[in-house]
């Protein structure tokens, strides 16, 4: 039978002598056997150097997600050593198992995109879990703080903003590549727990404003590049070698990583909330090592390789790179360094 993870026909190279007018060893009638196509590799190159084709088929993208959720939620309500640990340990222990599973499937089936989506999923789905765990999900007012809803309900809207605006095809069709990010990094080698507060403060304002900002400043760059896309679709090939200055991208080079960092930069001030509340088990001196990390690997790990993609794609982007900040619409601190604007 067909392989469903072999590429679609568009994107195999056609076989020499396709065509069937003579076979290799059958003579001048063709009255020989064919000898059997090879089968094609599964990793093959595109018209674009820097994307592989590692075809997917949906129903083992469905497989990896299962198969994830059972295996986050084992350890959880089965294993008596990480069932008597803190709430914190145990989400912890749940996500790890969680990865290392969809991280299988998706490394036998070639294709580390496949892990893409879990990066929205897995907060809201941690979040609803600690609120079981320290109160219980009944539609009463009295199992819901305000704080809890606030959080709840921005952390549902930013996942929600990434599976609206930028949907994962891995559910409904299957993938035919895998994201060049992947690929260049194989060839080149806090808690957050929804418990009650006696009351809100000027922490969970400040908060609720950044992270709020944050997905609605995601929103508009989402939105500016896919109609800036879509208004030059019509080029051959599309968009290629253009570059979006609009909205946004006219501010900063990569306003979506700015909107990321900010994002979990507003959930530090539920944490300093819940510090100053008392009700917080962290060390303080780890509130914000979050936040931190993710600022550390956008500027230093996907936005040089965003950039650098850039500049061998779209002339005239040396220049947007001297005269636009990286992330934040500034000019100090977040502008390429000396090395980017060189080259």
């Amino acid at each position: 039978g067909a392989n469903p993870t072999v590429a679609p026909t568009w994107a195999v190279a056609p076989s020499a002598g396709n065509g069937g007018s003579k076979s290799s060893k059958g003579g001048k009638d063709g009255g020989g056997a064919a000898p059997a196509r090879p089968r094609p590799s599964k990793m093959r190159p595109t018209k674009d150097p820097l994307t592989t084709v590692r075809p997917c088929h949906y129903f083992d993208c469905w497989i990896a997600y299962l198969s994830g959720l059972s295996g986050g939620l084992f350890p959880l309500y089965f294993v008596p050593a990480v069932m008597e640990r803190p709430i914190f340990e145990r989400g912890l222990v749940a996500t790890c198992c969680a990865t290392v599973v969809i991280w299988i499937v998706s490394n036998a089936n070639d294709n580390s995109s496949i892990y893409d989506p879990y990066w929205a999923l897995a907060p809201p789905v941690l979040a609803l879990w600690f609120k079981s765990e320290t109160g219980g999900l009944e539609l009463t007012g009295e199992a819901w703080h305000p704080r809890q809803l606030i959080v709840l309900g921005l952390v549902l809207a930013w996942a929600l903003r990434f599976h609206v605006m930028v949907p994962w095809e891995g559910w409904w069709k299957g993938l035919t590549h895998e994201d060049w990010r992947y690929h260049d990094i194989r060839v080149s080698f806090e808690r957050n727990e929804l418990i009650a507060q006696p009351e809100l403060c000027m922490y969970d304002g400040v908060g609720s404003v950044v992270v709020l900002g944050a997905i609605m400043l995601e929103a508009w760059a989402d939105e500016t590049l896919r109609t800036f896309r879509a208004t030059h679709a019509r080029t051959v090939p599309p968009t290629e070698g253009k570059i979006c200055r609009e909205g946004p991208w006219r501010y900063s080079r990569h306003p979506n990583y700015f909107g990321e960092c900010l994002f979990w930069l507003g959930f530090l001030f539920f944490s300093l909330a819940m510090a100053a509340d008392g009700h917080s088990t962290t060390d303080p001196v780890w509130l914000p090592a979050g936040p931190i990390v993710m600022y550390l690997f956008f500027r230093f790990a996907s936005l040089p390789l965003m950039d650098k993609r850039s500049l061998v794609r779209r002339p005239g982007y040396d220049e947007v790179m001297r005269t636009t900040p990286a992330m934040a619409p500034l000019s100090f601190g977040f502008a390429a360094n000396t090395k980017d604007k060189e080259e």
